[in-house]
C-alpha cells in the first residue's frame, strides 16, 4: 500500500520530534558532566613531578584531582582501571548508589553496577573481594552512570582505586584535573592555574605540558542543536515571506477584477470582513517575520580557539593538522573519548533531522502554495460582484 502525502507528513513529523528529543537527552546528559581543565605531561617520566607540583597549588581557589588510567582484564572482562584520589567524584558523571567512595591508602575499589552483576551476580557488590594484578581489593562502593552515554562511548567497565594501590606498572597514562571550587568563579582557569603551577616548581617547564580546557566541550555539542534551530528559523522566515508574497499577488489580482465593477467605497463595504481578516493575517505574518529575523541576527556560533590558526585564517597546514589529529601530543582521556562519541552521534542525528525537515518543508510548501498561489478566477469574481449588485 502506497502511503499518501498526509500519512507521510505525519510519520516524518513524529520521526523529527523523536530525533530532537533524543538529541536534547544526549546533550543534557553530556552537560551534566562537570567541566574541567586536563593537564598531562608530554613525557611519562614527568607525571610524578606534575603530581608533586600540583600539590603545592591544591589549596585555595582550585579543586584538583590526579588520575591515572589503564586497561586490565578481570574474569574475561576488559576493564579500565582509574587510580585517583578522594576528590575525583567532583569531576565524575556518576552517582554512588551503594556504599561509599574509597579511602586513600587502603585496598578499596569502587565499581559500576553492571560490573558488579557480571562479577558477583548482584547489583550490590559492596563487601566483595576483587582480584587485580595478584592483589585483593574490597569493593566499598557501587555506582551507576548514564546508560545512554555509556552505550554511545562503547567504553569498557571502569574500576576506581586509590593512587597508592601499587598498580603503577599497569597504569600508564596520567593527567591532572582542575576545576574552580564551589562558589568561586575563575575566568581563564587554565591560564591562572598554569601560572600558579610555574611559580611552585622548577623541575619542568609549562611547555612540557599539554593543557586542555574541557569546559567548553558541552557548548560545542549544544551548538549542533542550536544550529538546527537556526536553520528551522531560516526556513520558517522563507516560508512566511513566500506565503505573504503569494497571498499579496493573489488578492491584488482578485481586487483588480473587483475594481472593474465597483467603486472603492462599494468594494470596502462588500468585502469588509474579508479585508479585515486579510489585514490581521498580514500583520501576524509581519510580526512573525520580525521575530524570526531578530532570532537569526542574534544567533552566535562558538569556535574554540584551538581550532583557529594563531597567525592567519588561511593557514591550511594548521587545518590539515586539526583534521588528521597531528596536534595531539598525549593520549585522550575518557572525557575526550566520550565527547568524540557524543559529537559523532549528535552530528548524525543533525544530518537526519536536516533531511527530514527539508522533506517536510517541501511537502508543506506544495500543500500550501499550490492552493494559496492559485489566483481567484475572474469568473468567480464576476459572479461575486453580480450577486452583491443584485
Amino acid at each position: 500500500m502506497i502511503m499518501n502525502k498526509k500519512s507521510l507528513y505525519i510519520v516524518l513529523l513524529l520521526l523529527l520530534i523523536t530525533l530532537i528529543a533524543l538529541q536534547i537527552y544526549i546533550m543534557k546528559g553530556f552537560e551534566a558532566i562537570p567541566g574541567r581543565v586536563e593537564i598531562a605531561a608530554i613525557e611519562s617520566t614527568m607525571q610524578e613531578e606534575l603530581l608533586k607540583a600540583a600539590g603545592a597549588v591544591k589549596e585555595g581557589s582550585f579543586l584538583t584531582s590526579y588520575v591515572k588510567e589503564g586497561q586490565l582484564r578481570i574474569d574475561n572482562n576488559h576493564v579500565t582501571v582509574y587510580m585517583t584520589d578522594e576528590e575525583y567524584p567532583s569531576f565524575a558523571d556518576f552517582e554512588v548508589l551503594k556504599g561509599k567512595w574509597f579511602t586513600e591508602g587502603k585496598k578499596e575499589a569502587v565499581i559500576s553496577q553492571d560490573l558488579s552483576i557480571k562479577l558477583f551476580a548482584t547489583p550490590n557488590g559492596v563487601g566483595e573481594k576483587l582480584l587485580m594484578d595478584e592483589q585483593f581489593f574490597e569493593v566499598v562502593g557501587v555506582y551507576e552512570t548514564n546508560k545512554l552515554l555509556e552505550k554511545i562511548s562503547r567504553s569498557s567497565e571502569a574500576i576506581y582505586i586509590p593512587l597508592g594501590s601499587g598498580l603503577g606498572e599497569k597504569i600508564e597514562k596520567g593527567r591532572l584535573l582542575i576545576a574552580s571550587r564551589e562558589g568561586i568563579n575563575i575566568n581563564f582557569l587554565k591560564e591562572k592555574f598554569l601560572e600558579e603551577l610555574s611559580l611552585n616548581q622548577d623541575s619542568f617547564g609549562i611547555e612540557d605540558l599539554v593543557a586542555k580546557d574541557m569546559t567548553r566541550k558541552a557548548d560545542i555539542i549544544r551548538q549542533l542543536l542550536e544550529g538546527y534551530v537556526f536553520a528551522i528559523e531560516l526556513l520558517a522566515l522563507i516560508f512566511l515571506i513566500r506565503w505573504f508574497v503569494n497571498d499579496f499577488k493573489a488578492y491584488i489580482k482578485k481586487y483588480n477584477e473587483v475594481m472593474k465593477k465597483l467603486y472603492l467605497r462599494e468594494m470596502l463595504t462588500a468585502y469588509t470582513t474579508e479585508l479585515l481578516i486579510i489585514a490581521i493575517k498580514w500583520v501576524l505574518i509581519a510580526f512573525g517575520c520580525i521575530f524570526l529575523l531578530q532570532k537569526i541576527i542574534a544567533f552566535q556560533f562558538y569556535i574554540p580557539g584551538n581550532y583557529l590558526p594563531p597567525d592567519y585564517i588561511l593557514d591550511f597546514q594548521f587545518y590539515k593538522n586539526i583534521i588528521f589529529n597531528h596536534m595531539s601530543k598525549t593520549a585522550g582521556s575518557y572525557y575526550e573519548g566520550l565527547y568524540r562519541a557524543v559529537f559523532t552521534i549528535s552530528k548524525a542525528i543533525l544530518i537526519v533531522e536536516t533531511l527530514v525537515t527539508l522533506t517536510l518543508y517541501v511537502i508543506l510548501s506544495q500543500n500550501v502554495f499550490s492552493k494559496k498561489g492559485q489566483n481567484p478566477k475572474a469568473e468567480d469574481n464576476k459572479m461575486e460582484v453580480e450577486a452583491w449588485l443584485n
